[in-house]
């Protein structure tokens, strides 16, 4: 463990040798990263360059998840687009609730081009 610390401390130095706070960044990224767990990460400081946690997120497998303003997690991204048609804060008859559900559901399936036909046969 210690052979890695000395490695790691030495790149930092190395890498970052023409500045001083990008040396100082590097230095404790290797602290922080080291001690990170699954359920306090701490890798704020570090780089994707060498940090799996970082690459995991930048992979495009993961980007696909969230294209286009999505979430990963599907209830939240269906929820984010009602919550943007009837906000919780404001009252809204049962009415106005069941049309913007069905407009989220729209929405959420087929995008917000789906709005377009239901606005072209209302005029």
């Amino acid at each position: 463990m210690m052979i890695n610390f000395k490695h790691y401390y030495r790149l930092a130095i190395v890498r970052n040798k023409t500045n001083l706070d990008d040396m100082v960044r590097a230095v404790w990224a290797i602290w922080k990263h080291k001690s990170s767990s699954n359920s306090e990460p701490l890798h704020e400081w570090c780089s994707p360059s060498y940090c799996g946690y970082l690459q995991a997120l930048e992979k495009a497998d993961t980007l696909k998840r969230v294209l286009n303003g999505g979430s990963q997690n599907a209830n939240e991204s269906f929820h984010s687009i009602l919550c943007s048609l009837a906000p919780k804060n404001r009252y809204s008859t049962g009415v106005t609730i069941d049309l913007c559900a069905a407009m989220a559901v729209s929405f959420y399936n087929h995008g917000y081009q789906s709005i377009i036909p239901v606005l072209a046969e209302s005029t």
